[in-house]
């Protein structure tokens, strides 16, 4: 339940022979069936999403995979700039149509990273070889049916990938406002965290967080947006937190992405 702060994790790939060079694929065995390789361009900037204007490629054959495991390497920690990164694309490691790994990768900071961690790389990616994805797009007006949908897809032998909808495990969102917080973002949003695990253990909730309005003498507005299932918002209460209606989507989206 952590939050992805402001700043873009940068990434990147190296290629060649390098002392401290090291395959950042070198965990998976491609020889084994149902693996994919997907390049997803991305719209740039913080927090980008996926372009829905651009073609998705991807790899599947084994000996392409095993060519990109072999030249896809990092030459240690990359330098992390607040705020001047931009997010070209993401690389996805897919299994049977399940993700396995996902790497971001800033081409301006020269760097590679997942959730963990962030390399330096200098280079290119060899896409010889690859194919362009089938990208389908759902709407629906009701979660049942967006949920029974998911489920079926998800058991076709042609997916490659489906970005994780939110409404999976989630119903809705709702805000809390905090007034007048005089310790750190960090500090109170953690405190969140630890009573909701203490007192609603098992629960998924996701978090996004901010500061919002005020000053270093008098505190500021601490603020944010918790998706979880309607019946936690329900039982849900905590000391001194101001609370906005729960608000359940008008529509649902399910994106998916497919061999040709």
């Amino acid at each position: 339940m952590k939050s992805r702060f402001v700043f873009t994790l940068l990434s990147a790939f190296a290629f060649g022979a390098f002392a401290q060079s090291t395959p950042v694929l070198a965990d998976f065995d491609f020889s084994k069936s149902g693996y994919a390789i997907l390049v997803m361009p991305l719209e740039g900037g913080i927090g980008a999403r996926s372009d829905t204007m651009m073609s998705v490629s991807y790899f599947e054959q084994p000996a392409l995979l095993e060519g990109i495991q072999q030249k896809l390497v990092v030459e240690g920690p990359a330098t992390v700039y607040p705020f001047a990164c931009f997010d070209d694309y993401s690389i996805l490691v897919t299994r049977q149509g399940k993700l396995e790994k996902a790497f971001v990768v800033s081409t301006n900071c020269h760097s590679i990273s997942t959730d963990e961690d962030e390399f330096k790389f200098s280079g290119y990616f060899p896409f010889e070889g690859y194919k362009i994805a089938g990208r389908v797009t759902q709407q629906f007006e009701d979660i049942a049916k967006a949920r029974a949908t998911l489920a079926h897809i998800e058991k076709q032998p042609n997916l490659l990938y489906i970005p994780e909808p939110k409404w999976r495990h989630f119903d809705g969102k709702f805000m809390i406002m905090y007034d007048h917080v005089k310790v750190s973002h960090e500090v109170q949003r953690k405190e969140i965290e630890d009573y909701i695990s203490k007192n609603y253990p098992g629960e998924k909730v996701e978090i996004y967080s901010w500061l919002g309005s005020g000053n270093s003498q008098d505190g500021y507005n601490f603020c944010a947006e918790l998706s979880c299932k309607e019946s936690f918002y329900e039982k849900f209460r905590m000391d001194g937190l101001t609370y906005l209606p729960f608000v359940k989507p008008s529509s649902f989206t399910l994106e998916s992405f497919w061999r040709n």
